[in-house]
């Protein structure tokens, strides 16, 4: 659908490489530089990130979804961290033998 859509071989290519860049950038950023976050957070951050590239470049048409969807996902990684980091304080330690 995309290849009868597009206006050539560059415009595939710019999407393609465009669609999961943003949510993976922040969650191997975060996952390399830090210890905040875990599995959740930066499974958040994908699919954030994939979802805001296709709401604001194909739906609403915007000029640069690339930068809305760093923002989405990075926002997206920040919540599921803070909700990770909830969930492990709440959760009771398990009885040692």
């Amino acid at each position: 659908v995309l290849a009868f859509a597009s206006g050539g071989v560059y415009e595939l290519v710019q999407e393609a490489s465009a669609f999961g860049s943003a949510g993976l950038l922040v969650a191997v950023t975060f996952g390399l530089f830090t210890r905040w976050g875990g599995p959740h957070a930066a499974t958040a951050s994908m699919l954030g990130g994939v979802t805001t590239y296709v709401v604001a470049g194909k739906m609403m048409g915007l000029p640069y979804p690339f930068l809305a969807s760093l923002v989405a996902s990075l926002a997206a990684y920040t919540v599921g961290a803070w909700l990770e980091g909830r969930t492990a304080q709440v959760a009771p330690e398990a009885p040692t033998a």
